[in-house]
């Protein structure tokens, strides 16, 4: 995969471009195992008298907090 990727940077005939790209998708996707390392749990919580909109992407705006009394 390596090896191919350099020409795909350099080449500007787009099909020909593209046919490289297809070729490294073909090798990941058929020779080589994939296993995450690492997933992001997302951490929730409640308390009375806070009000929180919580993301999904886990992105935290403190301007969606509201803190009551």
């Amino acid at each position: 995969v390596d090896s191919r990727l350099g020409p795909i940077q350099t080449e500007i005939d787009p099909a020909a471009r593209q046919a490289l790209v297809d070729a490294v998708h073909t090798v990941l996707r058929e020779d080589v195992v994939y296993v995450p390392t690492h997933v992001q749990p997302l951490v929730w919580g409640v308390r009375d008298g806070v009000t929180v909109v919580q993301r999904a992407d886990n992105f935290f705006i403190l301007r969606w907090v509201s803190v009551d009394g």
